[in-house]
């Protein structure tokens, strides 16, 4: 025998990780039937794990009444953004989907770790040439952009580790005097 559902479900085409909740009435055999068929609406984020946030058996009357109320949400009815821009307080039905943002942050940290050790391992390699070209009694050619000395703006915009620009300019002047230049040629753009 047929009992009446109400499904929630989370819905899209609302914007990048963000989603709506919408209830809807079904007709299933059990609450498991009735998440599935929910799950297959048009709308529903069928492919995220959290697309049913819950399933409660509701008596005849409320489901008629979810019903109606469904027919009149011009949500479930508009077909493109611009008919979904028209509904009145629209943006107060939307919030962040905490699925998507999960996984993008995921995203995010896997990104950054990739291209640290892309960096590192770049960075060896060009260490590596430069030494084969310094042993081979070769002199470099550097070109140098602007070494922001005595730049105020530095200090105020990253996180160096210096209490004043003076130490800053002290650290740049001794690291550039750490590497052996005497074969190398300098150019300072």
């Amino acid at each position: 025998m047929k009992k009446y559902y109400s499904v929630k479900a989370k819905c899209g085409h609302v914007g990048r990780s963000k989603c709506i909740y919408i209830v809807f009435p079904v007709m299933a055999e059990n609450g498991s039937e009735a998440a599935t068929r929910v799950r297959k609406f048009g709308r529903v984020k069928h492919d995220h794990k959290d697309a049913i946030a819950e399933v409660n058996c509701i008596s005849y009357s409320e489901y008629r009444l979810l019903k109606e109320q469904n027919k009149k949400d011009q949500y479930l009815h508009c077909h493109n953004i611009q008919d979904q821009r028209r509904i009145p307080n629209f943006d107060e039905r939307i919030q962040d989907d905490q699925y998507l943002l999960s996984s993008e942050k995921e995203k995010d940290k896997k990104n950054l770790r990739y291209r640290q050790k892309r960096a590192k391992i770049l960075e060896r390699d060009f260490m590596r040439q430069i030494e084969e070209i310094k042993e081979s009694g070769v002199g470099i050619i550097y070109y140098i952009g602007d070494t922001h000395f005595s730049d105020e703006r530095v200090k105020r915009l990253t996180r160096i580790p210096f209490s004043s620009v003076l130490k800053m300019n002290e650290a740049i002047v001794k690291n550039w005097n750490m590497r052996n230049y005497q074969k190398d040629t300098m150019m300072n753009l």
